[in-house]
């Protein structure tokens, strides 16, 4: 997961628009829970939402799919971060060698799903001109 968190400073060099994270670091996505995305990004205007160790928004978060309960990246998670109002969450899984890319309308939900494979290159729909190989991201 380092590797995509070093690909998001690099394309922000020189670029002070946000900042990138890396776990652990919470992220509250209800009243009651928090996550701790592998890697998120916050835009700089959504920098001042951070109520003591949480975080309260994300523009951007990544999930590696875990070993234990891979189910919930695909459907606790990707409802909590939706109903959080992140705008795109990518779901890395090694198993099958490929990253899920979902992103929200704005509405609580993920309407837009792409799985983007081996040989293919993974854009952000909400961090523009940030792009990864998957081979290279999977490697």
């Amino acid at each position: 997961m380092e590797f995509v968190w070093e690909a998001l400073k690099a394309w922000l060099n020189g670029w002070d628009n946000g900042r990138a994270f890396f776990a652990p670091l919470p992220l509250q996505v209800s009243e009651t829970r928090a996550r701790e995305p592998d890697v998120m990004f916050v835009f700089r205007q959504n920098s001042h939402q951070r109520d003591g160790r949480y975080w309260s928004a994300a523009d951007f978060v990544v999930e590696v799919v875990s070993e234990n309960d891979p189910n919930c990246d695909f459907v606790a998670k990707a409802r909590n971060y939706a109903i959080a109002g992140v705008p795109e969450y990518w779901i890395i899984d090694p198993r099958d060698r490929s990253v899920t890319r979902l992103h929200s309308p704005g509405d609580g939900s993920y309407a837009a799903k792409a799985v983007i494979g081996i040989g293919q290159t993974i854009k952000s729909m909400t961090l523009d001109g940030f792009q990864i190989s998957v081979d290279a991201l999977l490697a």
